[in-house]
């Protein structure tokens, strides 16, 4: 997604961001023709894998990088520290 290339992705929920920035398509794994059609269709519209190519890089640039993630994982470290009582 980073670098601007459609993305066909197997239908799992943590990759359905592909479906969901516009990045390309998800297929169930176990389904040789859904994967086939959903090659075929990106591979057959250059302007559509044009568009999620670019939807990929931009969702990569605006909310799937280091920037974005790390305060994400510094929240939960924070959630995670055990809270320390004065007695």
């Amino acid at each position: 997604m980073s670098v601007g290339i459609l993305v066909v992705a197997s239908d799992f929920p943590l990759w359905q961001i592909v479906t969901t920035t516009g990045a390309g398509s998800c297929v169930d794994p176990t389904d040789p023709e859904a994967i086939a059609a959903a090659v075929d269709r990106l591979a057959g519209d250059p302007v559509f894998g044009a568009e999620c190519g670019r939807n990929g890089a931009h969702a990569v640039a605006e909310q799937f990088n280091w920037s974005t993630q790390a305060r994400e994982l510094l929240g939960l470290y924070q959630r995670l520290q055990p809270t320390v009582r004065n007695s």
